[in-house]
């Protein structure tokens, strides 16, 4: 376990790099600061300002415990593009850049190696998550008054669960974004299936099979990210991503287990 933590702190000092750092804070705050003020005017305006996705959010739900989370919620499918690039270039760039040799003379466990990414990369997506929630939370209180939505009833303690289920659901999309770079040791590759798979077909296939969103992994992701939606329950959703996780992990760590090294 500690040849883990060790591989995690020395991927965590990676992550401190302005590129990494830019991607993990300043692009969660946009999308979260964007789709909750879309999310909040589209309640009483026009068709221009639809929420994202085209669907109008009713004020009852917004004004609702949580309504202040609804805008992030609408993010999640920006939010797990940001962190299958970032689980992708984490994990290919070795392959590409040839350290993953030196990497592992310093970690001849191959396990530990990957394992102590995948650590890292749930604290980078706990990040994610954090940043986003607070953003969006703070746009919320800022024009719900304005967009004719009280927020009597929110309970801002709820801004904990909410975030650590965004976080989840968001780690669910780093490890497939994990999977695909070990498989392929390509960054470009990497990140054109996983956002080819989670932009056109999940939203197409989406839009015209809506059993699939019960079934495909960005909708369970997103579901658990939404403690639920109405058609997929939180503990179904919980019990399909855990499956969709364990998977990518596993297959993961298989490849890159019994992968030769020539470079």
């Amino acid at each position: 376990m500690s040849g883990v933590l060790r591989v995690a702190r020395a991927e965590l000092r990676r992550f401190t790099a302005p590129a990494y750092a830019a991607s993990a804070v300043v692009l969660p705050m946009f999308f979260a600061a964007l789709t909750t003020w879309l999310t909040f005017s589209s309640a009483n305006g026009s068709d221009a300002n639809l929420a994202p996705g085209g669907q109008r959010v009713s004020v009852a739900t917004l004004e609702g415990a949580t309504g202040f989370m609804e805008g992030v919620s609408r993010a999640f499918t920006f939010l797990g593009v940001i962190v299958v690039v970032l689980a992708a270039v984490a994990v290919a760039t070795d392959y590409g850049q040839g350290t993953l040799r030196n990497l592992l003379v310093r970690q001849p466990s191959r396990w530990r190696l990957l394992g102590g990414k995948l650590v890292a990369l749930a604290v980078l997506v706990a990040v994610v998550a954090a940043v986003a929630a607070t953003t969006g939370t703070l746009v919320a209180h800022l024009v719900a008054s304005g967009s004719g939505v009280s927020s009597g009833a929110w309970t801002i303690g709820s801004i904990v669960p909410r975030t650590a289920g965004l976080a989840v659901g968001l780690f669910g999309w780093a490890a497939i974004g994990a999977l695909l770079a070990t498989l392929l040791r390509s960054v470009p590759a990497a990140i054109g299936i996983a956002v080819g798979w989670a932009l056109p077909v999940e939203t197409i296939v989406g839009a015209t099979w809506k059993a699939g969103k019960s079934w495909f992994p960005g909708g369970v992701f997103e579901a658990i990210a939404s403690a639920g939606t109405t058609t997929l329950s939180l503990g179904r959703a919980t019990l399909v991503g855990a499956a969709y996780l364990a998977l990518a992990v596993c297959a993961a760590l298989a490849v890159f287990t019994r992968r030769e090294v020539t470079a």
